[in-house]
């Protein structure tokens, strides 16, 4: 069916896209997941602990006390098996507690109903199919098993599909990575830009790694980056190499590599005795490097 500007998408086109963008979206799943907790831990420990944040593989769970948090330590490998049964949860290879203040409880449709609005704000005059719709109750009765929560996330879904065919109609297009609708005037949607530049401040890192003396002009040959993700390259190392010393870890040459950075000084011909003296001689954080060695020879 060939698209005309103005008209709607093909029910099938829009039912399939929202699947997608709800089902991909990775904040909403682990959203789905939290929901999980009492479930997979039980009513009693559950009323102490919530899944709070995770970070890579690594999955961190708030604890009320030291109590509780001692009793789930102890049951550590057993939860970690039970949460990777669970298709979201397989994706985690460990798991850490934390101190946590206690989850508030309130009525569970509160948060839901304080938040459909923003998803239908911008578009309430696109219809929603009859198609849609029972699309849209099918898919809350098998993923929400509380009742007080189906109307409010029922609500935000129809949001999404009214909003989709508002940026259809002005002519968003799919991000160049994601697939998420963006401007036509924009290649990457918010979240895969933050992605792109911190790729770009990282690769800038690696160079300044290798040659710690090279300027901005010089690096952005090399890595098409910005002065911004170039000035954070190098204080990243810079902070790196620094708290090596100052916790008695780094080597001579991280010494001699911290020197380039703060000279633009080749780092060849930088010598250690070089490094030691000119470096031994800040005014901020002074470091007592022969007491430094004297350590790691230890």
């Amino acid at each position: 069916m060939e698209k005309r500007r103005g008209e709607m998408e093909p029910v099938s086109a829009a039912l399939g896209e929202a699947e997608r963008v709800l089902s991909g979206n990775d904040a909403f799943q682990f959203w789905l997941f939290q929901q999980k907790w009492e479930k997979i831990i039980g009513d009693v420990l559950a009323s102490e602990s919530y899944i709070g944040r995770h970070y890579g593989d690594v999955l961190y769970i708030y604890v009320t006390n030291s109590v509780w948090m001692q009793e789930l330590m102890m049951q550590k490998a057993e939860i970690l098996r039970r949460v990777q049964e669970d298709p979201y949860g397989a994706r985690f290879r460990d798991i850490r507690f934390q101190m946590g203040p206690r989850k508030p409880r309130v009525a569970p449709a509160l948060p839901a109903l304080r938040l459909a609005p923003l998803y239908d704000a911008r578009r309430r005059d696109a219809p929603v199919t009859e198609a849609e719709e029972a699309w849209i109750d099918r898919w809350t009765k098998e993923h929400v098993p509380k009742d007080e929560l189906r109307a409010p996330i029922a609500d935000m879904m129809r949001g999404a599909l009214r909003r989709r065919k508002e940026e259809l109609a002005r002519g968003f297009h799919p991000c160049a990575r994601c697939g998420v609708l963006v401007p036509k005037e924009r290649r990457l949607c918010d979240a895969c830009q933050v992605q792109d530049e911190r790729k770009r401040r990282d690769l800038a890192v690696l160079v300044l790694k290798e040659h710690p003396e090279l300027l901005y002009e010089e690096v952005r040959r090399a890595v098409p980056c910005t002065y911004r993700q170039f000035a954070e390259a190098r204080d990243i190392l810079i902070h790196r190499y620094r708290e090596n010393f100052l916790r008695r870890c780094g080597t001579e040459e991280e010494r001699r590599r911290l020197l380039s950075l703060l000279t633009h000084k080749p780092f060849a011909s930088i010598t250690e005795e070089e490094a030691r003296r000119v470096l031994s001689a800040l005014p901020a954080r002074r470091i007592d490097w022969e007491d430094a060695e004297r350590r790691q020879k230890k």
